[in-house]
């Protein structure tokens, strides 16, 4: 007597390629998928506008104090740290990127929908903890509670200081214009020649008015910083906007492909959404411009796959199960 072989169950993405090998490795390298997706608590508000504040700030995760401290002391690492979780989150994105391809060409509509739900879970995962988390720091320059905002206020403590020394009228506003001055003479795609001799310009005036070793060597070591600063924003902006080779798929591109497929599924298939949530669902994917695609998918992933059917509920809940620290 011949038996059939037994049939080896599956999760939706596993049935594209995604095995708990490679989670494991994404893991192991950084990958952290929270539990759900949710504004922190007292998040820090950058100088961007509006729209940055409701996708970006609200979500960014805080630095922990070791975290903090340990930036502070090791801002070189903090550079380093930057970039490689920038690389990361494209490349990772990548992988998503092909993922949905997969997903939307080969399963059945409810796994696919639940498959592209859950690209979407990890895209905003990836989004946050190893982009937003590092990349927001350098727009929060103001705040103490930021490694790059206690240098910045370390350098606009001595900015002030030598303004005052040189008695003139408005001491604050020259302050922050030989700072300004300073540091924007740094970058490597904006080598204007310009920028640089004034920057030499501020160098030389603080130098000669702060007129004290001690505090031109910290002078020079607060330069040195905002130089390593500037000069990983200009790269970590090539990354994450213009992807890497060979591929080339930017920060749009890698985290929000899915959302095309899974919102043409959605259009095509209304009867798969609970009632409650039909018009909630239809407002959320309607945009089709960013940011507004991004301040939508905010909203609708924080609700996982909630507003559909129980049977998509239970694909999503088992495949995103595999993706939860343990």
């Amino acid at each position: 007597m011949f038996l059939a072989p037994l049939e080896i169950k599956m999760t939706i993405l596993e049935k594209c390629g995604i095995t708990k090998r490679i989670i494991n490795g994404l893991i192991k390298k950084g990958l952290f998928v929270p539990k759900k997706v949710r504004p922190v608590k007292k998040p820090i508000r950058s100088p961007s506008e509006e729209q940055f504040y409701r996708v970006a700030d609200r979500f960014t995760p805080p630095f922990t104090k070791k975290e903090k401290e340990f930036y502070i002391k090791n801002p070189n690492i903090f550079c380093e740290h930057l970039i490689k979780n920038a690389k990361f989150f494209v490349k990772t994105g990548e992988l998503l990127y092909d993922t949905s391809e997969k997903a939307q060409k080969s399963l059945p509509v409810k796994k696919a929908i639940a498959a592209l739900l859950v690209i979407q879970r990890i895209s905003h995962a990836l989004l946050d903890y190893n982009y937003l988390k590092y990349d927001r720091h350098l727009e929060y320059h103001d705040y103490k509670e930021s490694p790059v905002g206690y240098y910045w206020q370390k350098l606009k403590k001595l900015c002030l200081l030598a303004a005052l020394k040189t008695k003139k009228p408005n001491p604050k506003e020259l302050a922050t214009q030989k700072m300004l001055e300073l540091i924007s003479g740094y970058g490597i795609i904006i080598k204007s020649s310009k920028s640089k001799k004034r920057a030499q310009g501020a160098y030389k005036f603080l130098v000669s008015s702060l007129k004290n070793k001690r505090l031109t060597q910290e002078l020079n070591s607060l330069v040195k910083i905002f130089r390593q600063f500037s000069l990983t924003q200009e790269k970590e902006v090539i990354i994450t906007y213009y992807g890497l080779a060979p591929r080339n798929l930017g920060m749009i591109e890698v985290g929000f492909h899915h959302f095309v497929y899974l919102k043409n599924l959605i259009e095509t298939h209304p009867d798969l959404i609970r009632s409650g949530y039909k018009d909630k669902v239809k407002k959320w994917i309607k945009n089709v411009d960013f940011p507004l695609v991004i301040i939508g998918a905010r909203d609708f992933v924080q609700v996982d796959a909630e507003p559909f059917i129980e049977e998509i509920q239970n694909l999503y809940k088992e495949e995103l199960q595999r993706w939860m620290p343990h």
